[in-house]
């Protein structure tokens, strides 16, 4: 019936990817939209009172691990990222090379990344990258494909090669590869927690696990601190959210200027509500209520 109905999926404004989210609202500003579903996983009740806080991109993750990775020279550094965070994996690869060390990844990362390649996605073929042997999970999938492929036999390295010079390298590693450390002798350095922290009551189990490993090899958390009370804090200067702040969010709602305007993504829904009629006023109709089936249900 010609209605124009738009949705934003989970975006962000910074990072690689940021002009492309642009565009899209410039288009709905451009081409008018009618309704608009829009994501708000970050809105919780403080999200109008924290309004103006500055918020950390991706180049600012970049600068505070490269600090971290300079005042610990000639000692190993660990950066603990999402396996299936690209962006966050080529930032480690640059702060890598500009710190001339080179970034030791997982078999399991380079399985992912030799996959990539066939959609213009080529970082695996980089000199500075090297893998690192596992002696465990023979018989995975991504070990074998790793290990067949001539393209890498040169560019294995081993824990106890890394042990020997760690300040040649970055290592990408997370909780469930810390047994591997055993192996070698180390005496001090870094762990760059660079990911999103605990939500539910195992993932912070997993962190209390984490610190343990961290202080038993004598490295120095980053991302991460455990007050007097032995709660993990995440402290967040090297990891940014996937999902577009609060403020963001408000000012391309602007941008589309939509007539009606559905919240998704958000366990706080009537905080969203009321964070877009406080600085938004009224220009826009909010819909959050539904029938008793679950269905919303509005005149056009």
């Amino acid at each position: 019936d010609g209605i124009k109905v738009a949705y934003t999926g989970d975006i962000r404004f910074h990072g690689k990817g940021a002009h492309k989210t642009e565009a899209f609202f410039e288009f709905l500003s451009q081409n008018g939209v009618d309704v608009l579903l829009i994501e708000g996983t970050r809105i919780n009740e403080n999200s109008l009172q924290k309004l103006d806080e500055p918020q950390l991109r991706e180049e600012d993750i970049k600068q505070n691990a490269i600090k971290v990775v300079n005042s610990n020279k000639g000692k190993l550094v660990i950066a603990d990222f999402g396996a299936r965070n690209i962006e966050r994996l080529e930032i480690f690869f640059e702060i890598a090379k500009e710190t001339g060390r080179r970034l030791a990844i997982t078999m399991k990362d380079a399985y992912l990344l030799n996959l990539l390649k066939s959609d213009g996605v080529n970082i695996i073929d980089e000199a500075n990258i090297v893998i690192i042997e596992s002696k465990r999970e023979q018989n995975r999938v991504w070990i074998n494909e790793i290990k067949k492929n001539d393209a890498y036999k040169d560019r294995f390295v081993t824990i106890p090669e890394i042990g020997k010079s760690p300040q040649d390298y970055i290592v990408c590693y997370s909780f469930w590869d810390m047994p591997n450390l055993l192996d070698i002798e180390i005496n001090g350095g870094a762990y760059i927690y660079s990911t999103s922290e605990a939500y539910t009551e195992e993932q912070m189990f997993d962190t209390h696990r984490l610190l343990n490993w961290i202080s038993t090899f004598n490295l120095t958390p980053y991302g991460l601190e455990v007050g007097d009370d032995a709660i993990p804090t995440f402290t967040r200067e090297y990891h940014v959210s996937g999902h577009a702040s609060p403020r963001d969010l408000l000012k391309h709602i602007e941008i589309a200027k939509p007539r009606y305007i559905i919240p998704i993504h958000t366990e706080n829904l009537l905080s969203y509500r009321d964070l877009l009629r406080s600085k938004l006023g009224y220009n826009f109709q909010i819909i959050t209520e539904t029938d008793q089936s679950g269905i919303l249900t509005f005149d056009l």
